[in-house]
């Protein structure tokens, strides 16, 4: 069994055993002066008082290492799929007021984009919609209906308008908000995924 010396902390005065210090040169076998605890005391202290200067190194890095950043979040994403898709559920569950809140100030402080892009959705949806007959017309007219009585759900396109689907009653069902914002506009889906989206057809 190897001894395991004491050490000194600069900062807190305690004897610790060298284990409770960060190496600083391992190569040479030498530790820092302060331990474990006092290290993360120093960098939380250093980071409060340098904010600013910390930001701007990391805003410099990025902008000079771009295809970098991509290439490590796109290896950490295919590495955490599951895991960033629960944390992004488990996240969006847990802070639905401040997304609607912001959401909300987005739309009024960018009524010129939110404009334009409702302008484009109908057009396409103008475009997509075929010759229906009355029953047809009113079968959508129904589901609209039922669906804005429901809180928390929305009508989906089965197979979403960008990507060519039709405005029409046999590709709408009505889905729940979190799940139609989570499939956003995903064509062809998996058998896991059609299971997963598959909502109430009327």
């Amino acid at each position: 069994m190897k001894y395991m010396e004491s050490k000194r902390c600069s900062d807190c005065k305690r004897v610790l055993n060298e284990n409770d210090f960060y190496w600083r040169n391992k190569k040479k076998g030498w530790r820092c002066p302060y331990c474990k605890k006092c290290h993360g005391i120093r960098a939380h202290s250093y980071y409060l008082n340098n904010k600013n200067k910390l930001r701007n190194i990391n805003k410099r890095w990025r902008e000079n290492n771009q295809d970098k950043m991509k290439e490590l979040q796109k290896k950490w994403e295919q590495n955490n799929k599951d895991h960033r898709k629960e944390y992004s559920k488990q996240w969006h569950q847990d802070n639905k007021e401040r997304l609607m809140g912001v959401r909300k100030q987005w739309s009024q402080n960018n009524k010129d984009k939110v404009n334009a892009l409702t302008a484009k959705y109908r057009a396409m949806k103008r475009n997509q919609t075929p010759q229906l007959t009355e029953i047809e017309q009113n079968r959508i007219n129904f589901i609209y209906k039922i669906c804005s009585t429901m809180a928390g759900y929305h009508v989906d396109h089965i197979q979403p308008l960008s990507n060519g689907g039709l405005h029409h009653p046999d590709n709408l069902q009505i889905l729940e908000a979190t799940l139609n914002l989570e499939k956003s506009d995903k064509y062809p889906l998996t058998e896991e995924e059609e299971i997963k989206y598959k909502g109430y057809k009327l």
